[in-house]
């Protein structure tokens, strides 16, 4: 709480015009009510506090034709002087300010929080050509040059270390303030700031295209205020200013008594109503930056406190992505071992897939491909000294009416069971070889899968590996479900059959996996390591690449609506009970100001505290499921 509160009023002071004008208002407003000599002050109370207000409110009628809650404000600022009421127009006035600043207050935090990583990269860089060290503008970086980064300096560009050791923090994208050693050798993303250190980096990306470049470009694309509950609260407002107004003129013609009017204007305005749904949507997506979660669109928060299905990709989301090639495995004797490794290495240098990568690794220098092809869900293809390659998945080799032999079979089945996965490789209608892989699982992934599932959302894993590979990880992880040799186009049609009736969510990193991120309610892109196509299509991007992010994310949405829906329980309960007192004459202007004002004070306080709230991120002891294995046709 003392954290919050210095957070609060370090934002005020960014306010202090706002802030003074409150003091002043305030002032003159308890001023007019100790004295009735005094009670001229309340009318420059109004001037201070109210002049915004009536003057926002009329704009936007003008401008855009806007009926908002500001308008019936005024009019009840308005009145409350035109019935000799001004210390009720006064209190109206400064409360509002009051709950204006708390808002803008909790949304400059959000966006300060999701907007600091784009101000991350420095403007210059240092440039080591041997001997000499040569400033240079960030925008000459160029791949292959040497930087140097000294204490307490941003890295400018992805990189490697080439000379040096230091900590490095990189909070940006994990959201955890702890910092981690590198040293020669390690990679190193763009915008982490080194430590106490001096590191020597050889740039792997262009800063546009390192990690902070592309979270800058995400932050940019940010827009939690777009939620279809907070444009429905706008929609509802209109209508409760239209009734007001009926109500007042109903009260006044059936009364004869001014001040009960007024006094219904003064009660009836849905300030809480429409003040909490923005503030809480976008402090709720304010706390997830803060953790290296961004969301894109206010609508994502609702989707994911409303999901109850969540599909799962494999590598790279539930897997580290960092696989290894243990071996190439030949069946043909008549080929040589050595030219077949470097064909299909050099093959593979071309693919974007991580198996391909790591595959491609296994020679340093690449032979000239001719005629190479990438086939999405099947692998890819490709000619080496005039002999052609597939290399692929099971489905490819099938496709291509290439033949397996008892050996393969047996061979394939052997690595599985020890937990390896496999890529075929043919070669004139047969297959010829194998690629042996090894992924590990992320630490989170089991922990995150038995949180998920015990929050009542049913989690599938939709995998392009084969049945063998996905029923291992599924088992092992806890999932409910699981469908495997999915093809871009089979993730697509099981997103499809799940949304019919279940709000679906999609977690993925490829760009195998773009179509269902953008076909699903809401799309969760690894955002670490995740393909640009697939980070694009997504509504939340997790910059650390964490399956545990997914809990994080949907427990602070959840908890994010039920705060919504509360503040809209209060504000209507308090305008229909504030109205009903305003009616019979209990209730003046002045104690109707007050209690209406303070009520919505309260709600957006209560939305506001969103921003520091924890969720609930990992339940442990989930029970073990029974898994029901499932080709893509039967999903």
């Amino acid at each position: 709480m003392i954290g919050l509160t210095n957070n609060v009023l370090q934002n005020l002071a960014d306010r202090k015009w706002s802030i003074a004008a409150i003091a002043i208002g305030a002032i003159l407003t308890v001023s007019s009510v100790i004295s009735d000599d005094l009670l001229v002050l309340s009318y420059l109370a109004v001037l201070i506090c109210g002049t915004t207000i009536i003057w926002g409110a009329i704009w936007a009628v003008i401008s855009e034709g806007d009926i908002t809650a500001d308008l019936l404000v005024s009019i009840a600022i308005v009145a409350s002087i035109l019935i000799n009421e001004p210390v009720a127009a006064a209190e109206i006035c400064v409360i509002m300010q009051i709950g204006s600043v708390l808002e803008e207050t909790t949304v400059s935090r959000a966006e300060r929080g999701m907007s600091r990583v784009a101000d991350s990269l420095p403007t210059h860089a240092l440039k080591v050509d041997g001997q000499n060290v040569t400033e240079i503008p960030l925008s000459d970086v160029r791949v292959g040059d040497v930087v140097r980064v000294v204490p307490g300096a941003s890295i400018p560009a992805d990189g490697i270390v080439r000379d040096g050791y230091s900590t490095i923090d990189v909070s940006f994208l994990t959201g955890e303030p702890v910092p981690g050693d590198v040293g020669v050798g390690d990679r190193v993303p763009g915008g982490a700031v080194n430590g106490f250190g001096h590191l020597d980096v050889e740039v792997e990306r262009v800063p546009d295209e390192s990690a902070i470049g592309r979270v800058s470009r995400l932050v940019r694309s940010v827009d939690p205020g777009s939620a279809e509950i907070v444009r429905a609260a706008d929609r509802w407002a209109r209508y409760m200013v239209v009734a007001a107004l009926a109500t007042f003129a109903a009260t006044l013609v059936l009364t004869g008594d001014p001040h009960r009017a007024v006094t219904v204007l003064v009660v009836f305005c849905p300030c809480a109503l429409i003040l909490a749904t923005p503030t809480a949507v976008v402090a709720a997506a304010g706390n997830l930056a803060k953790h290296g979660i961004l969301v894109r669109g206010g609508s994502a928060v609702e989707a994911a406190a409303c999901m109850d299905a969540l599909l799962m990709d494999k590598t790279g989301t539930l897997t580290t992505g960092d696989v290894r090639c243990l071996r190439v495995v030949r069946f043909d004797e008549g080929i040589d071992g050595d030219r077949l490794v470097s064909a299909v290495a050099s093959i593979e240098s071309l693919s974007e897939h991580p198996l391909g990568k790591a595959i491609a690794d296994l020679v340093q220098v690449h032979q000239p491909v001719e005629g190479f092809e990438y086939r999405p869900g099947l692998g890819v293809q490709g000619k080496v000294d005039g002999t052609e390659y597939i290399i692929g998945n099971r489905r490819f080799l099938e496709v291509s009416g290439c033949k397996m032999d008892s050996e393969v079979e047996g061979a394939i089945s052997d690595e599985y069971r020890q937990g390896n996965m496999v890529v075929l490789i043919a070669s004139a209608g047969r297959a010829v070889g194998i690629a042996v892989l090894s992924d590990t699982l992320k630490e989170t992934s089991a922990r995150a899968v038995g949180a998920l599932r015990a929050m009542g959302v049913g989690v599938y894993l939709v995998t392009g590996d084969s049945k063998e590979a996905a029923v291992s990880v599924a088992g092992t992880v806890g999932t409910d479900d699981v469908v495997w040799e999915c093809m871009p186009d089979d993730k697509l049609n099981v997103v499809d059959r799940m949304c019919r009736d279940h709000v679906v969510g999609m977690v993925g990193d490829g760009v195998n996996d773009a179509a269902a991120l953008r076909r699903a309610h809401v799309g969760f892109a690894m955002g670490g390591k995740g393909s640009d196509i697939a980070v694009s299509s997504s509504d939340v991007v997790l910059l650390n690449d964490d399956p545990g992010s997914v809990v994080r994310c949907v427990g602070m949405c959840r908890t994010a609506m039920k705060v919504v829906h509360v503040g809209i329980a209060v504000s209507l309960a308090l305008n229909i009970a504030a109205t009903a007192l305003a009616v019979t004459g209990s209730i003046g202007p002045m104690v109707g100001a007050l209690v209406h004002n303070i009520g919505s004070v309260a709600v957006v306080t209560m939305s506001a505290m969103l921003y520091s709230h924890e969720p609930v991120e990992t339940v442990n002891g989930s029970e073990p499921v029974h898994l029901r294995k499932r080709s893509p046709g039967d999903a």
